[in-house]
């Protein structure tokens, strides 16, 4: 999922549905708190 959104533009991220957005950050978030979790170790 975030790796297909870096592909588009911030023209078409207007174009996606609220469902959508959340799900995005969602998965962004998640992938930091790894992020930082696996800096923390």
């Amino acid at each position: 999922m975030a790796v297909r959104m870096k592909g588009k533009s911030l023209a078409s991220l207007k174009d996606l549905t609220r469902e959508e957005i959340e799900e995005i950050l969602k998965t962004s978030e998640l992938l930091k708190l790894q992020i930082l979790r696996g800096q923390a170790h």
